[in-house]
């Protein structure tokens, strides 16, 4: 994964108009932990990921940044 995800969360968080901070309270993490995923420190435990996914009304596979085939799904 890299840097990848947390250049996907930022990228999500700003494309749905909230801050670092709007978006931890929304996930139910500390802001300085959000922004340690976001610079791609560490990466978001797998069950952080749903929640940020709610947070901000996304899929987890537009979140990882897969891109599916429709014969694939």
């Amino acid at each position: 994964m890299g840097n990848s995800i947390g250049n996907n969360i930022r990228k999500c968080r700003e494309q749905a108009g909230l801050s670092q901070k709007q978006l931890a309270e929304k996930a139910g993490v500390s802001n300085s932990r959000l922004s340690n995923w976001e610079q791609g420190i560490n990466n978001p435990p797998a069950d952080y990921l749903g929640k940020i996914c709610n947070a901000i009304n996304i899929s987890a596979s537009e979140l990882l940044g897969l891109k599916l085939t429709s014969d694939e799904l």
